[in-house]
């Protein structure tokens, strides 16, 4: 018996994971008939590349795969409570998950798959969506951060991230491709959160 289901929420910087994230949570109480419990965790819960006082700090392999289990052992205890009071309807006892950067990141960071992690997000009932850029439009989805957050750069600078940007999201793409969970691809150039959230609550079964 499962209770848990949800979304691993992944993507480069400027793919639209927040803006998506923000638009699913908002979407998901909207929905009749959708769990009434909601587990919400931004990145910094579960990336491997924190800040830690204004430092970058990149954790080890071991580490990260610890932190992904203890995020996952806390929604199999919840499950295995709800478990535990017997038959019960999805709306009032199940549980929706969103989880940003969790563990296609990891993957793509590493090169490194874990079946242990894949088994029990299989198991939870945990699905990912990976948000891309079109190639030729990273650089504009730079530009347009920037501007929002009143950041002036070089154009080189730009250009450079977004060559090293372009490079992670190949990562993301080819760890898309070797894991055993269903996976979602979206092409997040339109920047319509909303449809991008429809597609997901229903990718996920939540609708």
């Amino acid at each position: 018996m499962n209770f848990v289901r949800g979304i691993m929420l992944e993507g480069i910087s400027c793919a639209g994971k927040t803006s998506t994230f923000n638009e699913v949570k908002k979407l998901h109480t909207e929905t009749p008939n959708c769990e009434r419990s909601i587990i919400a965790l931004g990145e910094h819960y579960s990336q491997v590349l924190n800040r830690m006082n204004g430092v970058p700090v990149r954790m080890e392999q071991d580490a990260h795969l610890a932190l992904l289990g203890e995020r996952l052992s806390m929604m199999e205890q919840l499950n295995a409570w709800a478990c535990s009071l017997g038959e019960g309807r999805r709306q009032s006892r199940g549980i929706f998950a969103l989880l940003e950067r969790f563990y296609l990141n990891h993957v793509a960071a590493f090169d490194m798959l874990s079946r242990s992690i894949e088994e029990r997000c299989l198991q939870l009932g945990l699905k990912c969506v990976l948000l891309i850029i079109s190639d030729e439009n990273i650089a504009n989805r730079i530009r347009l951060r920037d501007d929002q957050m009143k950041i002036h750069r070089p154009v080189n600078d730009v250009e450079k991230q977004a060559s090293d940007y372009l490079v992670d999201q190949g990562r993301f793409l080819m760890a898309a491709e070797r894991i055993s969970i269903p996976t979602l691809i979206i092409n997040t150039d339109s920047m319509d959160w909303i449809s991008f959230a429809h597609q997901i609550l229903s990718f996920s079964d939540c609708t």
